[in-house]
């Protein structure tokens, strides 16, 4: 996963929560494909070291 234990759980606590709902048209069941970007920061400066910034 992401290398930071704290950070995978926080991301899987998240995502855990989320709810499907299938796509439909005209009451039937469609295929709908779709993409989820996210983006996870840290806000306690202590895992900074984590995530280190450009090269």
């Amino acid at each position: 996963m992401s290398g930071s234990d704290r950070l995978d759980d926080v991301a899987v606590s998240c995502v855990a929560k989320w709810h499907y709902c299938p796509a439909l048209r005209d009451r039937a069941l469609v295929d709908a494909p779709m993409t989820v970007t996210l983006v996870w920061s840290l806000k306690d400066e202590s895992h900074a070291a984590d995530f280190p910034v450009g090269d």
